[in-house]
């Protein structure tokens, strides 16, 4: 068997299969060759002795994938997955206008020089209270994680 890189007339004494499965015989020459430029495009060449015996490797045959029929239940689920994560994106651009507008508040009123509210907040399973300075922005961060 002779080497394939280049129209080479050498013996071979390597076969060698690329990442992407070409697949090839080589001399020692040559070897160094795939090597360098293995290393050149980033990919991985591995290689096997060759003996006088061995014939080039056969092509794998390629079955193209089969397409599945899935339950439209999973698509439903999938579309409502879908919409709920659409959902969490805008509530979480919603939170962060908010936690800008109460910053900016909170800095007028401190402008102002008045004492900050303290408010019940019912709808809080704990019923805290939360004073209505900037601390109250940490405090609802750290309860959202």
């Amino acid at each position: 068997m002779h080497c394939t890189v280049d129209d080479c007339e050498e013996d071979a004494t390597n076969h060698y299969t690329w990442a992407w499965g070409e697949e090839g015989a080589c001399c020692d020459g040559h070897r160094s060759h795939l090597e360098s430029k293995a290393a050149q495009l980033g990919r991985s060449i591995s290689f096997a002795a060759a003996s006088d015996t061995d014939r080039p490797p056969a092509k794998q045959s390629y079955s193209t994938p089969k397409l599945q029929r899935l339950d439209p239940e999973l698509g439903k689920l999938r579309l409502s997955l879908a919409e709920a994560q659409a959902r969490i994106a805008t509530l979480e651009q919603t939170v962060e206008v908010r936690d800008v507008q109460i910053v900016e508040l909170n800095r007028r009123l401190m402008r102002s020089g008045e004492e900050p509210p303290v408010v019940v907040d019912e709808a809080l399973p704990h019923a805290a209270t939360t004073p209505g300075t900037e601390d109250a922005k940490d405090q609802k961060r750290s309860q959202r994680k």
